[in-house]
């Protein structure tokens, strides 16, 4: 997610982009083999337009779903929300 932050192409295997929004050809490559990754990461070298597309679709997907400042912002509402569940009525009315 750091090197999507920077615009910067992204090759990883399948277990190492485990949990984050990328998608195989998209916003980033997967391999699976030694073979596989140095073949990717061949492909981006060589292939400058697909490294600013994959760096590109990744800084996309930072700015969608990974801004620390709106990850904060939903985690404020939970925890707000909870608060307003947690505090017995007759502290509301004061």
């Amino acid at each position: 997610v750091e090197a999507w932050q920077w615009g910067l192409p992204v090759v990883a295997t399948t277990i190492g982009a485990e949990g984050i929004r990328g998608r195989d050809g998209e916003d980033l490559l997967l391999a699976d083999t030694s073979e596989a990754l140095a073949s990717a990461v061949r492909r981006v070298l060589r292939e400058p337009c697909l490294a600013d597309k994959l760096g590109a679709a990744g800084r996309r997907q930072v700015e969608q779903h990974y801004d620390w400042a709106a990850e904060y912002a939903a985690w404020d509402a939970v925890y707000e929300t909870r608060r307003a569940e947690s505090v017995p009525a007759a502290l509301v009315a004061g």
